[in-house]
């Protein structure tokens, strides 16, 4: 349809933003539990750690996943910085946004990452990388881009309904006169004609026009 489509496009469309939000906090609502393997086939239940509630400072675990979520359905990937105490043991993560990262491969096949376009490659041990639907099974493919066509129709139908309303559902006229004008004249008339017939609240009234004026559909 010729329309470009950004993240901040999408969320414009009521269907898009609705699903979003729905995923997203259902998602980062649900539950959390961690369990024990035991001999055979029981398990136990275990005891979440402290980061599990409040894995960064002043980010709760809810606000995790859902910035998780969102990055899944605009980007198809979503990453977090690992934080380590000084044993090497994980204690909280840190959301990255996935502008930030480009993903790439080591000679053997382990994940690199690179972040805001450093010199520093980081790996698996540094960066969680949730990748969403992907092809290769390694990096997600991005959701607004496979959908590009679907979304930028109904954006072009947004904008034209807007652009029809605005212009009193009228969408082309000619004023004309038996007298030459000027253009500041020409433009007077038609700001005259504007402010009384623009507008859907306009929309089907009486039309007038002075000095001999005519108005004709296109």
């Amino acid at each position: 349809a010729g329309t470009t489509v950004s993240p901040q496009r999408a969320l414009g469309i009521s269907a898009w933003y609705s699903g979003v939000r729905y995923i997203s906090e259902v998602m980062a609502g649900l539950p959390v539990h961690r369990f024990r393997r035991l001999p055979g086939d029981g398990r136990e239940r275990r005891e979440s750690p402290a980061w599990m509630t409040v894995p960064d400072v002043e980010q709760p675990w809810y606000g995790l996943v859902e910035f998780w979520l969102m990055s899944l359905l605009h980007r198809g990937n979503a990453y977090a910085f690992k934080i380590r105490n000084p044993g090497g043991q994980v204690y909280g993560l840190r959301e990255i946004h996935p502008d930030r990262v480009t993903v790439g491969q080591a000679p053997d096949g382990t994940k690199r990452f690179v972040i805001d376009k450093d010199e520093r490659l980081w790996t698996t041990r540094e960066v969680l990388h949730i990748p969403g639907l992907a092809y290769d099974g390694r990096v997600g493919m991005n959701p607004i881009r496979c959908s590009a066509d679907a979304l930028g129709t109904v954006a072009a139908t947004d904008e034209y309904a807007a652009r029809f309303f605005t212009n009193n559902t009228n969408l082309g006229g000619v004023i004309s006169v038996e007298h030459a004008m000027s253009r500041d004249e020409a433009q007077a008339l038609n700001a005259e004609w504007e402010e009384f017939h623009q507008g859907i609240l306009n929309a089907h009234r009486t039309g007038v026009l002075s000095k001999g004026a005519r108005y004709d559909r296109v």
